[in-house]
């Protein structure tokens, strides 16, 4: 069973990143303002989370035993998924989504956000996010 897949760039559109299954055709939620407080938004099989910046940046998959707290972090939190059969896309509005061929089953998605570069006032900076499956 593959356990990580190699880092992959993606361009974030409207400040956010979805993860979702690989059927679903429109991965869109509609956000709320206590979505907007946290940071993300669960429903229906997808995750769509508020990026740090809104450009290129970094997404890295793995699935693993037991989750380690990455302290470079900026932003982190888990929550349950469910993989079905056919793996989970990771992208953004308007964009090519990222396949991930993520075994079936019940997970704890772990994600965290690293940036890469200092911050700037047109966050245009670059950050890695971090999506870790955990079985349960």
């Amino acid at each position: 069973m593959r356990n990580s897949w190699p880092i992959e760039e993606l361009t974030v559109s409207y400040s956010q990143l979805v993860l979702c299954h690989n059927r679903i055709k429109e991965p869109y939620l509609e956000w709320k303002e206590v979505d907007l407080k946290r940071g993300y938004i669960s429903q229906n099989g997808i995750l769509s989370i508020e990026t740090l910046s809104n450009t290129t940046c970094e997404v890295s998959v793995r699935v693993i035993n037991e989750y380690k707290t990455i302290k470079e972090s900026v932003r982190s939190f888990s929550l349950p998924f469910e993989v079905l059969e056919d793996g989970i896309m990771i992208s953004s509005v308007g964009q090519k989504g990222l396949f991930f061929d993520i075994p079936k089953g019940s997970y704890s998605v772990h994600f965290d956000a690293l940036p890469l570069e200092p911050s700037n006032a047109e966050e245009l900076y670059r950050v890695r996010y971090i999506f870790q499956f955990k079985r349960v």
